[in-house]
């Protein structure tokens, strides 16, 4: 691994080279891993600085003995990456909501947007596309409804109301751009709903956010080469992980299957690149927490340095579920990211949730080890 040197202005450095705010990404590795390893199940992370690969690392198992075609953890095994995925959905959505700073849609009504047979009343019509990707379109979290197209669509022909516009987090924001992204870029569309508008979404994110970065093809469905999901630590004859099959019907709020060294790809393109959105739409969409959960805070209190992060999560405790999924991915303003995948509840720093387990949000772990890092 080559080990860059970062200044606190945020210019690559040579290795040499140090002072203050000099950012040292191997000692940010090294942190991160020692700090992970022997935590979880298993754990993977990949790091860049700017548009460049830096380094990768993982430990532990992605699919244990218990199941069937064991596999250790590397930072190519895929999983399903739970709410990662509306970061995806937010910059597809944004390059045809926003092609440039003059023209866009992004405070029009998604009314007319909508499949013919949401029969939505005015209030529901009246909500905007800011207002879905930024979770202020007064969907609450709960909706007692799935995100699958028929449970949308009795959701939302239930007149729901929507008139608490503070901020609330609710899968259905984005689930809902599963069917908004394909009638935004008049995708024909023919047969069942469900089915064409899930293939229509995915058609158009392959096209175009993961083919101009040279992602390859990215599913919604694991197999049997995907990591599974479990709860740390493993009893001695625990019945094996979690796979959460196919998502296709789900598709946008969660289900892209993929990687950490696929999810990092995709960041670092998003964020210094323009191959996905221009520069100035896509601080928009960090300064304006659109697909983001933090936006803009500070790495540790006091410190000179911000993040942007977004968190997945497959929950164990207290769902019945056989296993947990946590994921991240991170910006800092010095020009570093990491995306990070733990296929169990996390034992840093943690108490014991209800259930008994250790866990943790893997952010905190990534924060702890950014400011290690800093002047080494």
């Amino acid at each position: 691994m080559e080990v860059w040197w970062i200044g606190g202005n945020g210019s690559v450095q040579d290795s040499y080279w140090y002072d203050s705010t000099s950012f040292n990404v191997q000692a940010f590795s090294d942190r991160l891993q020692s700090d992970l390893q022997g935590k979880a199940v298993g754990y993977s992370f990949s790091v860049s600085y700017q548009d460049q690969w830096e380094d990768m690392r993982a430990g532990g198992s992605a699919r244990t003995s218990a199941d069937s075609n064991p596999l250790l953890m590397n930072p190519f095994v895929q999983f399903s990456i739970a709410s990662l995925s509306k970061t995806i959905t937010a910059a597809a959505a944004l390059q045809l909501l926003e092609p440039n700073q003059s023209n866009n849609l992004l405070d029009a009504a998604v009314g007319q947007y909508l499949p013919a047979d949401f029969t939505r009343d005015n209030n529901f019509k009246a909500i905007t596309f800011r207002q879905l990707l930024q979770h202020r379109s007064g969907v609450p979290a709960k909706t007692g409804y799935d995100v699958d197209y028929n449970s949308l669509k009795s959701y939302v022909n239930g007149y729901p109301n929507v008139s608490n516009k503070s901020y609330q987090y609710s899968n259905t924001n984005y689930a809902l751009f599963r069917l908004l992204i394909p009638n935004l870029a008049g995708i024909p569309l023919s047969g069942d709903p469900g089915t064409a508008y899930a293939d229509a979404y995915i058609q158009y994110v392959q096209q175009h956010v993961f083919s101009p970065i040279v992602l390859g093809s990215i599913s919604a469905s694991t197999d049997s080469s995907s990591g599974l999901d479990y709860h740390f630590p493993l009893q001695p004859y625990h019945p094996g992980g979690w796979d959460l099959g196919d998502l296709t019907l789900k598709i946008a709020s969660q289900g892209w299957v993929m990687s950490t060294q696929d999810l990092a790809h995709f960041l670092r393109d998003l964020s210094y690149t323009e191959n996905i959105l221009s520069g100035a739409i896509s601080k928009q969409m960090r300064d304006k927490c659109m697909g983001y959960d933090a936006c803009g805070a500070p790495a540790a209190s006091g410190s000179t340095y911000a993040y942007w992060s977004k968190g997945g999560f497959y929950p164990g405790c207290g769902f019945g579920n056989p296993g947990e999924f946590n994921g991240s991915s991170i910006v800092f303003s010095n020009g570093l990211s990491v995306a990070v995948i733990v296929n169990s509840n996390l034992a840093y720093n943690s108490q014991a949730d209800s259930c008994g387990y250790q866990d943790s949000d893997p952010v905190q772990a990534v924060l702890d080890a950014f400011n290690n890092a800093i002047g080494k």
